[in-house]
């Protein structure tokens, strides 16, 4: 079995990958509101946690029950007034703005595009093994109060396209571009802590996760 690395992106989130060497991806993310989490879900995989398919809707309920935010940098023109030869005229000023986009759509989108339910694209596009690995680390996480939630899992090439901030050419993602064998391959999935009232409680948990 690969080692299971962890990678601290900013104090947003956690990428969790199954290689030493991979391409950062941008994971900067909020969560949902903990009052609305349905942990009998969750706690049911305890009767069968050994096989593949209760492994497989664990990390389902993980990714479901977690918002799909990121932080991205939007263009906008401003008109100022400007002094120049002691007059004053009215020109264009390009400034940036760092907004929140919700990017919950882009999975179902590339679902829908591959022909599969979003849950069988999200978790069923990653590495067998790897789901294993990532399944005993976020249990461990969730058993120790820190409510794990993955944002991000199997991304292939069109959904790496539509990816926002810092991110590897779409072929070649660990989160399963088609350079890294695609479907069935992916070795990543990004992952933020849900515990918390406000934002600033959740990015604290997700530093502590």
């Amino acid at each position: 079995m690969r080692a299971l690395y962890g990678s601290v992106c900013g104090s947003f989130g956690m990428l969790l990958f199954a290689q030493a060497d991979i391409t950062t991806g941008s994971i900067r993310t909020t969560s949902v509101e903990t009052s609305s989490i349905d942990m009998t879900a969750i706690d049911s995989v305890d009767e069968c946690r050994a096989t593949q398919i209760c492994i497989d809707r664990y990390l389902w309920s993980l990714y479901d029950r977690t918002r799909k935010i990121d932080t991205i940098r939007v263009p906008e023109q401003i008109k100022v007034s400007v002094k120049r030869k002691g007059k004053t005229k009215i020109v264009t000023k390009t400034i940036t703005k760092i907004v929140d986009e919700d990017f919950t759509w882009k999975d179902p989108k590339a679902a829908e595009r591959a022909g599969m339910s979003p849950e069988d694209y999200v978790i069923g596009g990653m590495d067998p093994t790897f789901r294993v690995t990532l399944y005993h680390a976020l249990r461990a996480l969730d058993d120790a109060g820190l409510m794990p939630g993955i944002t991000c899992a199997f991304r292939d090439d069109y959904r790496q396209t539509i990816a926002s901030g810092l991110k590897a050419q779409s072929d070649r993602s660990y989160h399963g571009g088609s350079f890294r064998g695609g479907y069935g391959h992916g070795l990543a999935a990004d992952i933020v802590s849900v515990k918390g009232e406000t934002r600033a409680e959740r990015l604290a948990s997700s530093a502590q996760l």
